[in-house]
């Protein structure tokens, strides 16, 4: 009973912590851009990526119950032990106003435990979403360079100043929406995922208890870490925020189709980073790039470590 409660406690945790450090890749850009106020940003984000994770999270709620490690060696000790401790690293990264990817400290994590205990892993499933995790990060940065490129040449010749002013702000509105019922399909798994794999919920309550949490961490956690992607990584004005956003949120999309729980810290970034490029590569903060991306190495290479010392000594 008391790890079944820790289990659920660690699922409301990490999504909790999902929202607080992903909100920023939804509406970061529409706070940079200057579209929408941080309060509003962040409650239209909590109200779509909670329908996004009802309604579209099954195939990844689906992958972290079954496609890493089989049902039955997946017990609630090495869920709890997983979900904590991802939860705790992701938390403090959030505190520090670091984006970094909870998909993988979440797989990370298992595959550490799983090693522990001598458990067999899904080589090929983890094979496809480590692929999955370079390839669709670098495509962001072509693809919003030239969402840019393309954009921005369109509204060149908008010749009305109040028509341009409104097309951007309901095309920046609308590719916020779209990021964050994005955010909801593809992280919802991430957090309830597991409550499905020990058979603590059925697949709609793991993908209930998923969205909420991710909804209550946008709310209630999130300002540092929109305010760093918002304007830390590149000087955003509406279309280059729209580009970058738009993109991020078909790189979710397309993993969320085929069950692969992605970064979307690092499918916003990478965004950024082209949307940067099309200045030339003078409007990337180096620095703050490189920084992000030690966070990104460091939090789920931690998460392994923490898991497999933890069920070691829970083995022995």
């Amino acid at each position: 009973m008391l790890v079944e409660f820790l289990i659920l406690a660690g699922a409301l945790y990490v999504g909790f912590t999902i929202g607080g450090n992903d909100a920023a890749n939804c509406m970061g850009a529409c706070v940079g851009g200057g579209v929408l106020g941080l309060r509003s940003a962040v409650f239209i984000g909590a109200t779509f990526a909670f329908m996004g994770g009802i309604i579209g999270g099954s195939r990844v709620t689906e992958t972290i119950a079954s496609d890493v490690i089989s049902p039955g060696d997946l017990t609630p000790t090495m869920a709890a032990i997983c979900l904590l401790a991802a939860g705790l690293l992701v938390a403090f990264a959030t505190l520090r106003g670091m984006p970094v990817s909870t998909s993988h400290a979440i797989i990370l994590g298992l595959v550490g435990a799983a090693l522990a205990i001598n458990v067999d892993l899904n080589t090929g499933k983890l094979a496809f979403m480590a692929m999955a995790w370079i390839l669709v990060p670098l495509a962001m940065i072509p693809l919003s360079l030239g969402l840019f490129s393309i954009l921005d040449g369109y509204l060149s010749r908008i010749s009305s100043l109040l028509r341009f002013e409104v097309i951007l702000k309901y095309l920046l509105l609308s590719s916020a929406i779209y990021a964050s019922f994005a955010l909801g399909a593809n992280h919802a798994g991430l957090a309830g995922g597991m409550l499905q794999g020990v058979g603590i919920t059925g697949a709609l309550g793991a993908r209930i208890i998923g969205a909420l949490a991710i909804s209550l961490g946008m709310l209630f956690l999130s300002g540092g870490v929109v305010k760093t992607v918002g304007a830390g990584i590149t000087t955003l004005d509406p279309v280059s925020a729209f580009s970058m956003q738009i993109s991020a949120a078909l790189g979710l999309t397309a993993c969320s189709i085929v069950g692969i729980p992605i970064s979307s810290s690092q499918t916003i970034v990478a965004a950024a980073i082209g949307v940067g490029l099309s200045r030339g590569g003078g409007g990337v903060d180096r620095y703050q790039v490189e920084k992000i991306a030690v966070y990104w190495l460091v939090i789920p290479l931690a998460t392994m470590v923490i898991t497999f010392a933890l069920m070691f000594i829970f083995r022995s």
